[in-house]
């Protein structure tokens, strides 16, 4: 894929072939073709990884490998595959809503460093598991009014490409995300809190 596109979507699976499909197929229904996506397995035990082959099989644009190890080397590597101009990570167990491309195109034309998407947790959000990443693109509802996680979360990141290859994710088995999340504010970059 040209070094012009504007969208790499990175996906670390760790046993997720139930879960998985959905989230392909909500990427898929949207912008198939015109985002490219970097599938990884740490070193699944299921057929995750056979779902990846599959899918990059049938669709333009899609990369995969097998990176065990920590979660951090895993996301590392998936950044040097990667070839666009922003990354997005997201989780397995998650899946895109309806309108998600044409939102976060609309945002990326703001030439931010890296946009957090508000996270409404999962005791506030009634529905199945699979449904509560809505609340990265809906907002916060509650009474209590907004909530936004402090913190950089693994699913509903977007940082530009070149900025997460220089900040780097330390090789960590968990918290990788909130670790790196403190090194980039740090080092002077801006993120975009979406809905603000």
């Amino acid at each position: 894929m040209s070094n012009n596109c504007l969208l790499s979507i990175i996906v670390v699976a760790l046993n997720e072939e139930k879960r998985l499909p959905l989230l392909l197929k909500s990427i898929s229904n949207e912008a198939d073709g015109d985002v490219e996506v970097v599938l990884i397995d740490n070193g699944s035990a299921d057929n995750t990884y056979g779902i990846m082959q599959e899918y990059a099989r049938s669709h333009r644009n899609v990369k995969t490998a097998v990176i065990m190890g920590p979660l951090g080397r895993a996301r590392n590597e998936a950044l040097k595959m990667a070839s666009c101009r922003y990354v997005m990570f997201i989780d397995a167990d998650m899946y895109l809503p309806k309108g998600w491309y044409g939102r976060i195109r609309k945002l990326l034309t703001n030439n931010y460093d890296a946009i957090v998407a508000k996270l409404i947790p999962l005791f506030r959000y009634q529905g199945p598991l699979t449904n509560y990443n809505l609340a990265y693109f809906l907002g916060d509802t509650t009474k209590e009014g907004p909530w936004r996680e402090p913190a950089f979360h693994s699913g509903g990141l977007i940082v530009r490409r070149d900025a997460a290859l220089k900040v780097g994710f330390k090789p960590l088995p968990t918290s990788e995300d909130g670790e790196f999340s403190f090194r980039f504010l740090r080092t002077g970059y801006r993120a975009y809190y979406f809905p603000r």
